[in-house]
């Protein structure tokens, strides 16, 4: 099979996949990429010198998916209640402060981690796990000052 073959089938089962797809699941593929693409980079950054970390594609791409979000929610259309909206938007200036912190070295990426796992949970339906004193483990991110406690919950009760 040629490689331009490939392509048309790649393609035609992408574009089946949004047809079918609800937007709900669409968010929550996007965001699970998006995920597995900062744990990576996370992994990366605990073996090697930030020096290093030349590709931080993963950081903007997250950024991206935020802006979207962001983007969407304030659309006078999105029927989400404001106050959720609003702690939307608070989240989205979060992942920008933190992601900064991120490439200046002096945050970690989890907490983007664990609020993206947060959403995912929202988008299937399921409530924020606790949070546990392990903090790889808790899907929930540890609130900081620069994070509202409650939005990752408030995402997950009204996504």
């Amino acid at each position: 099979m040629s490689n331009r073959q490939n392509t048309k089938r790649s393609s035609a089962y992408s574009q089946t996949i949004r047809e079918t797809e609800s937007p709900r699941r669409m968010e929550r593929r996007v965001f699970a990429q998006v995920t597995a693409d900062l744990r990576k980079y996370a992994d990366e950054q605990d073996t090697l010198p930030n020096e290093l970390l030349a590709d931080t594609a993963p950081l903007v791409r997250n950024q991206q998916l935020w802006r979207h979000l962001m983007n969407d929610v304030v659309d006078e259309k999105n029927p989400l209640p404001k106050a959720l909206k609003a702690k939307i938007i608070s989240l989205r200036l979060f992942v920008d402060r933190h992601t900064a912190g991120v490439l200046s070295g002096s945050c970690s990426v989890d907490a983007l981690i664990n609020l993206n796992n947060s959403v995912m949970h929202g988008l299937d339906g399921l409530r924020p796990e606790p949070a546990s004193s392990d903090a790889d483990a808790a899907p929930n991110p540890a609130p900081s000052a620069n994070m509202p406690a409650a939005a990752p919950a408030a995402i997950a009760q009204g996504a």
